[in-house]
């Protein structure tokens, strides 16, 4: 008969829900079960099945002597297709035949009367999907009451929750942490295998369980040692790969585990004489791991069982993570022993060149190093390796943070070179070079390190004393060139004030160009820092700008120092008359190295857009005019174009790569991407601007001095000084008020840094005027402070004056 309300013709009300489940219960021919039909049942029963449809946990209903049984779509899945839909309505003893003898008793006792009982992560192993499973559940068992019932209870209610992944990973984790406690202090490959199978094997309950080594050159597998239950007999030893079925081993060369339930039935094993070796050894189940590195077997785990098993998906899991992990421990092994055996050898080496030796393991964040650099950093004797920090600790603390990324990088892309200082037990100080690179283990995941450093402190204050000659004679030229500028201008002022100014900028970029070579200890310059510190005057901060860009080369002293004064003389004009005297202007610098007839040709374009409209060439030529062609042509050997177009001046210059680089190689650093150089212009702040300031000049050379408080008084300002020592400098920094001050950095001999420091304390701005190239070293807390180079312009010095005294 069909569920159905005889007198409504629809199903009863607590069967009108429950999805798939529902309409199955209200589809089953339930009168002819021992349960009778829906509206006979006792209202226990229909609560019970009302509540398990319309819930959305997995629940289930044995009722009556019988024991039939009711489930939602919740508790379908557990079931699998040899239950489902069968057990709907189906007594419950022949359903779970296979686990009776453990839900049976406990189902009796609830229907006894005993009450509920609770089994939580209860192992209840079941057949589902064609094979035994082993699964683990958490469930109750509730009485469901009938008072028609022997003892008052027609029926139990399920509600369960299956628990196997939990339950597993719990084992996986405890397995896990298990073999990594028992591993971490091992060194030998073997003991490392020996103890891996044996915890292993106890974990699967296994019959044994070995590292399978492959040897192509012998094409065979070397099992060094295994792990056997009681009554196996080993398994170590040679054996040919020809033995491995072709399928079995096409299988494990693609990266998959083989897992084979029953060996004598095995469809793949087409081999009898194969078939029978393994089972003559008790192998009746396996699961064989590969290892691969780099796309080749190199190993295998092989997992024995003595009897027909249904391996779980846990268990093959449980194998390639131990295979995964010990293999790579295994190797590390191999490399720790074979780094033992190459140290002999490389000490014999490193002797000769009185140079220590250093290996970083960065994820044992440990640091070895031989004898003499033991020494060197007066690191504890009696031990083998040191903690980073324990190293650290012995390097300058200014040089940690670069010698930190330095290593870093080295063990991402590969040999570095560097220096660095370090400070013995005893606070001396030493330079060390350094030398490093990666160490290949085999295991991409390891990151280790390994170099040399040797002292070098003599040569580097040899070298910290040639900075010191340079910097001296490079500030000795620029307050030289000081000079003749002050000379000039206050000879000529009057009678020729325009030649005083264009000598003056001559004299800049002479200077400018000075410092740049002194840098690089005159053996050359980059081709970008010399376009770029000649334009560094005129930049601005908003509207006209200058772009550079093209391929960096080192060039030639005498190159460099013609290219900046052509550049000089073009850039003053297009300031003057060009593109660069009014805000909309553009001025673009490019080159490029072109093959010209056999031979490389550096093509040098300037063009000038957005500057009042050209009408007509020049009428005469002046002397800038010819310092560019006696510059670029005469002296480099080029060829020289101007073109006067209406919307701006281009020059294009070809000249002579090996005449500009005079032999040198080309710059190392790939060209440089196109750079914006707005800044700072040159020109002076409207008039009166300064007017009324009191401005501060501290200057030993007294024709400078002297020509710097005259520029600093047609503008208007009142000078104080100018002082030429330094003693008197601190005094009327400490006695005086004023707005500013202009301080040279070498006073008689002395450097200026008190006198900057005061000033900087009492919120006075001040400018540095130099005569020495970046080779002098400046305080830390001076290290931004405003600089002008020497020989100082008249406007570009009223400009900086106004610029820090913000002042439009």
């Amino acid at each position: 008969m069909r569920v159905a309300d005889l007198r409504s013709g629809r199903p009863p009300e607590f069967l009108r829900e429950g999805g798939e489940m529902g309409a199955l219960m209200r589809a089953h021919d339930w009168a002819s079960t021992p349960v009778g039909p829906p509206d006979s049942w006792p209202q226990s029963l229909r609560v019970a099945v009302r509540l398990l449809l319309t819930s959305s946990h997995p629940m289930f209903i044995w009722w009556g002597p019988k024991l039939i049984q009711f489930y939602n779509d919740a508790y379908r899945g557990y079931l699998g297709p040899e239950k489902h839909p069968a057990a709907l309505g189906a007594p419950g003893r022949e359903t779970w035949a296979e686990i009776w003898a453990v839900t049976g008793p406990q189902i009796e006792h609830v229907m006894a009367g005993g009450g509920a009982t609770w089994h939580e992560d209860h192992y209840v192993p079941i057949t589902r999907h064609g094979r035994r499973e082993d699964v683990w559940w958490t469930y109750g068992y509730s009485p469901i009451d009938d008072e028609a019932a022997p003892g008052g209870v027609g029926g139990v209610l399920v509600v369960c929750h299956e628990t196997t992944e939990q339950v597993l990973a719990a084992r996986r984790h405890a397995f896990l942490l298990e073999l990594s406690d028992s591993l971490r202090a091992l060194q030998a490959p073997g003991e490392i295998m020996s103890t891996a199978n044996r915890l292993l094997g106890e974990h699967l309950a296994a019959g044994r369980v070995a590292f399978a080594e492959i040897d192509l050159t012998e094409r065979s597998a070397v099992v060094a040692c295994d792990w056997c239950a009681d009554g196996l007999d080993s398994y170590a030893g040679r054996h040919p790969l020809k033995a491995l079925a072709r399928a079995h081993r096409a299988i494990l060369e693609a990266g998959e585990p083989l897992v084979v339930t029953d060996v004598e039935n095995d469809p793949l094993a087409v081999d009898p004489a194969g078939r029978t070796r393994l089972l003559r050894r008790s192998v009746r189940a396996l699961v064989n791991v590969p290892v691969r590195r780099r796309g080749d077997l190199v190993a295998i785990l092989v997992v024995h069982a003595p009897e027909v098993r249904q391996w779980s998906d846990w268990d093959v899991r449980m194998a390639e993570e131990t295979a995964g992990r010990v293999w790579t421990m295994v190797e590390r092994a191999r490399v720790s022993e074979e780094l033992a055996r190459s140290n002999k050898m490389l000490r014999m080496a490193l002797d000769a060149g009185e140079m220590g030796v250093w290996r970083i393991d960065f994820q044992r964040r440990r640091t070895e190093v031989d004898d003499r650099l033991r020494a060197l950093l007066g690191l504890d004797p009696g031990k083998d390796d040191y903690p980073f920090e324990e190293v650290e600790s012995r390097i300058h603390p200014a040089d940690l943070p670069r010698l930190r990324g330095e290593l870093a990088a080295i063990a991402a892309d590969g040999i570095q070179h560097t220096e660095f200082r370090v400070r013995d037990a005893e606070g001396r100080e030493r330079w060390l070079f350094g030398a490093g690179k990666p160490l290949e283990t085999g295991n991409p995941d390891d990151r280790v390190v390994i170099g040399v450093n040797f002292d070098i402190t003599a040569r580097v204050q040899a070298e910290s004393h040639q900075r010191m000659l340079m910097a001296e004679l490079d500030h000795r030229v620029k307050n030289v060139l000081s000079v003749v500028q002050s000379i000039a201008r206050q000879s000529l002022w009057e009678v020729e004030p325009d030649a005083v100014e264009r000598l003056g900028g001559r004299l800049s970029a002479l200077a400018r160009s000075h410092s740049l070579l002194a840098e690089s200890r005159w053996e050359g310059a980059g081709l970008h820092s010399a376009v770029e510190q000649t334009m560094e005057p005129y930049r601005r901060e908003q509207g006209a700008h200058i772009d550079v860009r093209g391929e960096d080369l080192r060039i030639s002293p005498k190159a460099a120092q013609s290219l900046s004064l052509a550049l000089h003389e073009l850039v003053t004009n297009a300031a003057k008359y060009g593109a660069l005297s009014v805000e909309t202007g553009h001025l673009e610098i490019a080159w490029g190295v072109r093959d010209v007839d056999g031979g490389a040709m550096l093509e040098l374009d300037w063009r000038e857009t957005g500057g009042p409209a050209i009408t007509a060439p020049p009428e005469r030529t002046g002397f800038g005019s010819s310092l560019i062609h006696m510059m670029l042509a005469e002296e480099l050997g080029g060829a020289l174009y101007l073109d006067y177009r209406r919307t701006g001046l281009v020059m294009s210059a070809r000249l002579p790569l090996q005449k500009l680089m005079d032999g040198a190689p080309r710059l190392a650093r790939p060209p440089q991407k196109e750079r914006s150089l707005d800044g700072a212009g040159v020109r002076p702040p409207p008039a009166d601007a300064l007017r009324g300031r009191r401005i501060l000049v501290c200057d030993d050379e007294r024709l400078v001095a002297q020509d710097v408080a005259d520029t600093l008084r047609s503008a208007g300002v009142t000078v104080i000084g100018p002082l030429t020592s330094l003693q008197e400098a601190q005094r009327w920094v400490e006695a005086d008020r004023f707005d500013a001050a202009v301080l040279d950095i070498n006073l008689d001999g002395e450097l200026v840094w008190p006198v900057a420091l005061k000033l900087r304390d009492r919120g006075i701005p001040f400018l540095l005027a130099s005569g020495y190239s970046d080779t002098l070293a400046t305080p830390d807390a001076l290290a931004d402070a405003p600089r002008i180079d020497k020989p100082l312009s008249g406007p570009r010095l009223l400009a900086r004056l106004a610029r820090i005294l913000d002042i439009g």
